[in-house]
């Protein structure tokens, strides 16, 4: 995975190994990125319409960055985003594509309110 943006003007720049669990077949449709990897990315998306190819969804969720990343360990809440997927040209694999906006920090959602917008994909 691969995320980009910042976070209160403090920038977010990661890449890791990890590969999505993704699933369209009950509600809420979702995309997880997670592991017991220490520095991996704790990332939940739900959505409510299916997507196909180039095909957007409005997400929400929850995401922990590793130690180093801004906000480092603490949940930060996805108000509002969006999730596609684009086919390669390697048979039936697939990169998903998210941008992760509205983000707000704390135990619950929606937490205390940050600035910043992630971009991110499977890599």
């Amino acid at each position: 995975m691969v995320l980009v943006g910042d976070l209160e003007g403090q920038s977010v720049d990661l890449q890791t190994g990890q590969h999505p669990t993704f699933q369209q077949e009950t509600l809420p449709y979702t995309a997880d990125f997670s592991s017991t990897q220490t520095g991996d990315v704790q990332l939940h998306l739900a959505f409510t319409s299916s997507i196909g190819a180039d095909q957007k969804a409005a997400v929400t969720g929850t995401l922990v960055l590793p130690a180093g990343a801004p906000h480092a360990t603490e949940q930060l809440c996805v108000g509002s985003g969006s999730l596609w997927y684009e086919d390669t040209d390697a048979g039936d694999r697939f990169v998903l594509r998210f941008t992760l906006e509205m983000l707000s920090a704390g135990p619950t959602c929606p937490g205390t309110s940050l600035g910043g917008r992630i971009d991110g994909c499977s890599n």
